[in-house]
């Protein structure tokens, strides 16, 4: 399981305001569905020692996800964990926007028109609205749109709509 996905889990299994919120039968089973997951593996057995034998579910998963916060953390930080994990959606941070120049461009002059045009290998054929650029898997693409849609609604000041 990616970092993001357990981080993810854990939080909606401990999360107060979500509509989602376990009751005790399904945060306890979860909370031994982990213990049983980890506690396969010898060595995560011996780094998590002191979370295994917590017997609260709750207080397991939060000491979990305290866990994940502080690599998060560390990852952002600390050198050669930060170079691990460079590629990692989860972890890209965007470069700053210039809203002047948003595409790189060329200005021509075309009928008497000044035209912008990008450079022809920036050019991407489109049939319809699907993605028919292949270089970015779903992931990736997501990233941008997010990246996109919190960028417009920060230099807008537009409220981020709620789903």
């Amino acid at each position: 399981m990616a970092i993001s996905e357990l981080a993810s889990e854990l939080w909606r299994a401990t999360n107060n305001d979500s509509g989602n919120h376990l009751n005790a039968v399904e945060l306890h089973a979860k909370a031994l569905l982990l213990k049983q997951q980890l506690s396969k593996n010898s060595q995560t057995t011996l780094l998590l020692a002191p979370q295994l034998e917590i017997q609260s579910p709750a207080d397991f998963i939060q000491s979990l996800l305290e866990i994940v916060r502080h690599w998060s953390f560390a990852a952002l930080k600390i050198p050669h964990i930060k170079a691990q994990v460079a590629l990692w959606v989860s972890f890209k941070t965007p470069a700053k926007t210039d809203f002047t120049d948003l595409i790189e461009h060329t200005t021509r002059t075309e009928n008497q028109y000044s035209v912008w045009s990008a450079h022809r290998s920036d050019h991407r054929r489109r049939d319809g609205f699907g993605l028919t650029d292949k270089r970015f898997n779903q992931r990736q693409v997501l990233y941008e749109v997010d990246h996109c849609i919190y960028t417009v609604m920060t230099a807008t000041r537009t409220p981020v709509p709620r789903a």
